[in-house]
């Protein structure tokens, strides 16, 4: 008994090439759909339950446009390799999503294996009270901070007393989110929602 459904064969092959392209539309369309599921699922997987008030307290001064919705936040060593390494690609980053996306950076000095990196983020914070912390935080990540005359640069104990606690203040907040290593980044979304980012390279993934 034939068949009451025509084969591809005996179809006319603009009638062939019609039905064939809807076929493989709708296995793309399924496959985009899986892999868009897939991306949730790892976007999920990266959120922190925390506030992003927290993370972001009361500062202003910002690296970009200070109306960026998304925030990263750098958590940096100054006297750490990688984070050295990843500054001219978030300067890119910076640029190219201008208006975008802001850069805050808190410390977290590795003390154990690096004896310059507290002097510095103290320095960082000393100038960030007279209003200049990113040009000085630019600074030490291109000094060789064996070089002990960049930390003469600030003698105002006052100030150098503030900048102390604020450095202890990022240290706190970074145990508090189990941040141990640098660099690590976080993402604040404009719906207050913070996220952990693996790497730069995903990053406008997740905006």
């Amino acid at each position: 008994m034939k068949s009451k459904y025509l084969h591809l064969s005996e179809m006319s092959p603009y009638i062939a090439c019609v039905m064939l392209g809807i076929i493989l539309s709708g296995l793309l369309v399924k496959d985009i759909m899986a892999q868009k599921a897939s991306e949730r699922k790892a976007l999920a997987s990266l959120k922190l339950q925390v506030k992003s008030s927290d993370v972001l307290g009361i500062r202003k001064d910002f690296w970009g446009s200070p109306n960026a919705q998304y925030t990263l936040v750098e958590f940096g060593d100054y006297e750490c390799p990688p984070c050295r390494g990843h500054q001219k690609p978030i300067e890119e980053i910076i640029k190219a999503l201008s208006g975008q996306i802001k850069l805050d950076f808190r410390h977290i000095p590795l003390t154990k294996i690096h004896p310059h990196a507290m002097d510095a983020a103290i320095l960082a914070e000393a100038s960030r009270i007279k209003g200049n912390f990113w040009d000085m935080h630019r600074q030490l990540f291109s000094t060789d901070l064996a070089n002990k005359k960049i930390f003469e640069k600030e003698k105002d104990s006052s100030i150098l007393d503030r900048a102390k606690k604020q450095v202890a203040d990022d240290m706190k907040l970074a145990s508090s989110l189990g941040i141990q290593s640098t660099p690590t980044f976080l993402l604040v979304t404009p719906s207050g929602q913070v996220f952990r980012v693996p790497n730069l390279e995903i990053l406008k993934k997740m905006l």
